[in-house]
């Protein structure tokens, strides 16, 4: 259990100190999309913090050993989602800018650590456990991954977005029953990152 304890304080550390880090350096990095990543950065964190507070859990435990499930979760996830991306840039042999490639990459880390992780954290663990007294069970699922179907309508203003995302939220439920919070993390991360077309972005597509 200390462990646990030592690895869940250490990974909110690093978690915390990346999001003050990009905060910071917001404009350097992300340049004329400053605002949009300085608010990103707020928002979830008032986001993670606040659902914290208002079901009083802490965040989830997890091993030192459950690291390597974020890389099996994206990885696996990754190689569904753009192999036929990598292989369409690949044969039209086109390369991004290197400020192309550093804005992809700085989202790229802005979308892992910023919100597939509090995600996760409030959708497939906090919510999922406050609704279903302590552990995660079906009736618990349907509701927390609904509620994160809604929170994308509320930022995207999209029903379609909204309908994937609730599929997608019950997929990464299954994928947290087997690989942890983490490995359901790396899945998320690798969507995302599919999703909002940085890899091909880093490709020159």
């Amino acid at each position: 259990m200390a462990q646990r304890i030592a690895v869940n304080v250490t990974l909110t550390a690093v978690v915390v100190i990346g999001w003050i880090f990009l905060l910071i350096n917001a404009p350097a990095i992300y340049g004329q999309y400053a605002d949009i990543a300085a608010r990103t950065l707020t928002i979830y964190l008032l986001l993670i913090s606040g659902m914290t507070l208002a079901t009083g859990l802490s965040l989830p435990q997890i091993q030192i050993t459950e690291g390597f499930n974020f890389f099996i979760g994206f990885f696996a996830t990754a190689v569904i989602l753009l192999l036929v991306t990598v292989f369409v840039s690949l044969q039209q042999g086109q390369f991004a800018s290197f400020e192309t490639i550093k804005l992809a990459t700085a989202f790229g880390f802005l979308h892992a650590f910023v919100k597939a992780w509090p995600e996760e954290v409030v959708f497939r663990d906090l919510l999922p456990r406050a609704i279903g007294g302590g552990k995660p069970n079906v009736f618990s699922d349907i509701i927390s991954n609904v509620l994160f179907g809604f929170f994308h309508f509320a930022v995207t203003g999209s029903f379609a977005v909204m309908g994937i995302l609730m599929a997608l939220g019950f997929i990464w439920a299954q994928v947290r029953n087997r690989l942890g919070i983490l490995g359901a993390t790396g899945s998320h991360f690798a969507w995302n990152l599919a999703a909002l077309g940085i890899l091909p972005k880093i490709m020159g597509v």
